[in-house]
Formats: structure tokens, sequence, C-alpha cells
């Protein structure tokens, strides 16, 4: 809803439809639990309006550029250092709740808080990942019960801050430890 609100604001084609409609108005009420009908939203590749990173795309930020990605080790343990308290909230310094963006260090694409602070959702459902398909880029998955976050957040261990680290939770679900980044399809 937020992403095609924000993309109708500023004149961009929104992302999202559901049946057939890109315009929240149209979507009733927003589910507080799962719903099979809000799980059908269909994702419109070709619009450049805001949209939730996929999976591999929230990878690469958190990991700073692919110039920093080798052979699937990262080239920091945690978004822009291997020292989690210079780029992180996390469960040991957080106090318990979230924090502004940009307290902390950034990473090498100066993007802030993708190693702490909240969960962020991707646009993927979750499936899981064996020891043969670690560090290999898969199909984006087109169906499941529970869509990817990323991050731990300010509640979890620095083990969940991790650029490695990957949860799932239900659609549905609200919660102050979890949030959401925007990104926008590149035209080239």
């Amino acid at each position: 809803v937020y992403c095609n609100k924000r993309s109708l604001e500023e004149g961009l084609v929104p992302c999202y439809s559901l049946n057939g409609s890109k315009n929240p108005s149209d979507w009733g009420i927003i589910p507080s639990v799962f719903s099979s009908e809000w799980n059908e939203i269909i994702w419109d590749t070709s619009a450049n309006g805001y949209r939730l990173p996929t999976e591999v795309e929230w990878e690469y930020a958190t990991r700073g550029g692919k110039k920093y990605i080798g052979k699937g080790i990262p080239q920091y343990k945690y978004s822009g250092s291997d020292t989690i308290d210079s780029v992180a909230w996390y469960d040991e310094n957080s106090g318990g709740k979230t924090h502004e963006v940009k307290e902390k260090d950034s990473n090498q694409l100066d993007l802030y808080d993708m190693s702490g602070n909240v969960s962020e959702w991707c646009w993927d459902w979750f499936t899981e990942i064996t020891p043969e398909t670690e560090n290999v880029v898969t199909k984006l998955e087109t169906s499941g019960t529970s869509r990817v976050t990323r991050d731990g957040g300010w509640g979890q261990s620095a083990f969940s801050n991790t650029v490695f680290s990957r949860s799932n939770d239900n659609p549905s679900l609200r919660s102050y430890g979890l949030g959401f980044r925007v990104v926008r399809t590149s035209i080239k």
C-alpha cells in the first residue's frame, strides 16, 4: 500500500496490483491476519514505482555492492564493518528500542542500518537454503506462506544481524522490530 501510494503521489507507475487494480484505495482494509487474497498481489516488473527489494537486491545492498562480494564470503561480517557496535543497534546496545537512522556508520554504498535497528521485509516468499544452494542465486519464489525478512534488528543477537542471516514471517505480522526499505528499479 505504501509503495503504490507513494508512487502515485510522485507520478510513477505503481509496481503492485491486487485484483487487477494498482490503486490501494480499491484494495480494502489491510489484513491483520494471513490473507490468501492479499498474498496474490502481483509485482509488475516493468513499473518504475517504489517496491520492496528482492532478497538478492537486499543482500547486494547490505554487502556494500558487488565489488565487496567475493565467492559467497562477505567482505564484512556486518553491513560496513566487522565491528557490530559501529554499524548496528542490536540486543546488547539498543536499550530495547529502535533508533533514528544515521546514528551508526553507513556501509560502502552509504546505506545506514542495513545491520541492526529493525528487521526488513523482502518481496520474496521464503524458502529454505540448503548447504547445496547456499551462496547460489536462485529463482524468485512466487508463492508461499511467509516472506523473507533480513537483518535481525534491535532485539536480536549479533549473529542475527550479520549480512548472511535471514529469517521469515507471516506477511500480515506487525511488530516494533520489523520494518521495510523501499527501492526503485534502475532504468537503463
